[in-house]
C-alpha cells in the first residue's frame, strides 16, 4: 500500500539534454513532479547538485544547537568538557548525517567550517573582540575541522564497501561505470571517485593499494586514523603559515617606485608624477596622466550637477532664513545705519 498524496515523482534527465518532465498516474491519480525531496532523512536534487542538502544540514544542526543553549549551552554548572560532547553527539551528527555519499566542492566546505566555527564559539563564549584564532578554538575544543569529518568518514565508508560482496547494490554502484554519454566541454564535473582519489592523496595512501589495505577492516581504519591526522596537522601548519604572510604583509614598509619623501607611505597624486618625471620614467608619467585626467573628468562631471542643486534649492532656503530673521509684528529693519549695515553683511554672508 502506497499514498498517493505523499507520492512525488522527480526527473533527472541527463546532462545537455532537455527531455519534458513525465507524467506518471496511478488509478486516475496523476503524481506530483517535483525538483527536489526527501529520502531518509537526505535531500535529493535533480540536478544532482548538494545545495538544498548542505543548506538542510546547516538548517537542522542549527535548530538541535539552539534547543541546548537554555539547559547545556548557558549552563554554568555544566563543564566545558561535557558541552563539547553534547555538541559532538547532537549537532555534529545532524550536520554530517549522510556525508559518506557527498560529492564535495571547495564552497560546501567553507559553509560548514564557517558553522562549525560559530557553533563552538558561541559554546565556549568566544566573541571576535577576542582575537582568538579557529586553530586556537579547535585546540581548546579538541576537536578536528570538518574537512577532516568528512575525509574520515568517506574513507571508512569506502572500505565498508570494498568489503562488501560483488552481489551487493552499493558494491556495485561504486565500482560501476557510464556505458554511454560524454562529458560536456569544460571542466568536468567533480565524481566521488575524485574525492575518494583525493583523500587517499592527502592521507598518503597510494590508490593503487587501496583495495588490498581495505580488506583489513583493523588496519584500514588504522591506517585512515592516521592519516587523515596528518592531514589535519599539514592543514594547521598551511593555515597557520598564511596568516604569518598576511601579518608581515600589514607590517612591513610599502615597496613603491615613488616613496613620500615626508612619510613611509607611497607618494601618490601630482606628487607621485612629479617624481616621475624627475627620474624620466614614461610608463609612470603616462599612468600618473591617466589617473590624473580621470580625476578632472569625475569633478568636471559632478560639479555641474552639484551647482544645479545649488541653484534650485539655494534660494528657497535662503528665502526661508531671512523670513525666519524677520522681526514680529512687521516692525521696520532699517531703523538706524548701524542696523542696517549689520543686516547687509549678514544677508551678503548669507549669499
Amino acid at each position: 500500500m502506497i499514498s498517493l498524496s505523499k507520492t512525488e515523482v522527480m526527473h533527472q534527465p541527463a546532462p545537455g539534454t532537455s527531455a519534458p518532465p513525465p507524467n506518471v498516474s496511478i488509478e486516475g491519480t496523476e503524481l506530483k513532479v517535483v525538483e527536489q525531496f526527501k529520502y531518509l532523512g537526505s535531500t535529493i536534487s535533480c540536478d544532482g547538485s548538494l545545495d538544498k542538502e548542505i543548506a538542510q544540514r546547516i538548517s537542522k544542526a542549527s535548530q538541535s544547537l539552539g534547543r541546548l543553549r537554555t539547559r547545556v549551552i548557558n549552563n554554568k554548572n555544566i563543564k566545558l568538557e561535557t558541552k563539547i560532547k553534547v555538541y559532538k553527539a547532537v549537532v555534529l551528527t545532524s550536520l554530517l548525517y549522510g556525508c559518506e555519499t557527498w560529492t564535495t566542492y571547495r564552497k560546501y566546505i567553507k559553509q560548514l567550517e564557517r558553522f562549525h566555527m560559530r557553533s563552538l564559539r558561541s559554546i565556549m563564549h568566544i566573541k571576535w573582540q577576542d582575537r582568538v584564532t579557529n586553530l586556537a578554538v579547535l585546540d581548546r575544543a579538541g576537536l578536528v575541522s570538518i574537512e577532516t569529518m568528512i575525509m574520515k568518514a568517506q574513507l571508512r565508508w569506502s572500505g565498508h564497501l570494498i568489503r562488501m560482496d560483488s552481489t551487493r547494490l552499493p558494491r556495485q554502484v561504486f565500482y560501476g561505470v557510464l556505458s554511454q554519454g560524454q562529458r560536456n566541454t569544460g571542466r568536468p564535473k567533480k565524481r566521488y571517485k575524485d574525492c575518494i582519489k583525493d583523500s587517499l592523496k592527502y592521507c598518503g595512501i597510494p590508490p593503487a593499494q587501496l583495495e588490498a589495505q581495505a580488506q583489513n577492516r583493523v588496519g584500514w581504519c588504522a591506517a585512515v586514523k592516521k592519516g587523515c591526522k596528518s592531514f589535519e596537522d599539514h592543514r594547521r601548519g598551511k593555515v597557520a603559515a598564511a596568516r604569518q604572510r598576511r601579518k608581515e604583509a600589514a607590517t612591513a614598509p610599502p615597496t613603491a617606485s615613488f616613496p613620500c619623501p615626508n612619510c613611509p607611505r607611497a607618494a601618490i597624486g601630482s606628487k607621485a608624477l612629479d617624481m616621475a618625471r624627475e627620474e624620466e620614467d614614461q610608463n609612470f608619467v603616462k599612468f600618473g596622466l591617466d589617473v590624473l585626467t580621470l580625476a578632472v573628468l569625475a569633478i568636471l562631471i559632478t560639479a555641474p550637477i552639484g551647482a544645479l542643486g545649488i541653484g534650485l534649492a539655494g534660494p528657497r532656503l535662503l528665502d526661508r532664513q531671512v523670513k525666519g530673521d524677520e522681526p514680529e509684528g512687521g516692525a521696520s529693519t532699517s531703523s538706524s545705519d548701524g542696523i542696517g549695515q549689520e543686516r547687509a553683511v549678514t544677508l551678503e554672508s548669507k549669499l
